[in-house]
């Protein structure tokens, strides 16, 4: 493999780990501002409600047991309780977890590109010793 298709690799497996790491925190942050916005609304009780009275569709009756869905659903509704009992601020904590995560973000985006910025230094410092072309006797 070639010198140039080697760093190549390297900065496209560097672009498609940054998209991921991105999508990444871009879905977590979306559900803790989802999480925020549940365990603050005041319809949050109705929905706990609704949760556990959900019909369970018939695929995915198949699929699982009945009952450990309803289990499931009433463990989410147990927990989003206790904890709205126990730390009223669970929804401003889950906000504050919004730029905790764009900070881990950031600090992940550099350790990559510091990998990224070392594996192409290696390779360029390791590269073969080539001896230019003989030129030919005339």
């Amino acid at each position: 493999m070639e010198q140039g298709q080697v760093k190549l690799l390297i900065w496209s497996g560097f672009a498609l780990m940054v998209l991921l790491w991105t999508a990444g925190a871009v879905a977590v942050t979306g559900l803790l501002h989802w999480g925020a916005g549940l365990v603050d609304s005041a319809h949050a009780v109705e929905l706990g409600q609704a949760a556990t009275s959900l019909s369970v569709p018939a695929w995915l009756a198949r699929w699982f047991d009945i009952g450990t869905i309803h289990a499931a659903l009433d463990g989410i509704v147990w927990t989003r309780d206790t904890l709205q009992q126990a730390w009223p601020g669970v929804g401003a904590a889950l906000q504050w977890l919004v730029p905790v995560t764009w900070v881990l973000w950031c600090l992940g985006l550099a350790l990559m590109l510091l990998l990224a910025g070392a594996a192409h230094a290696l390779v360029r410092r390791l590269r073969p010793a080539i001896a230019p072309p003989a030129t030919a006797l005339r």
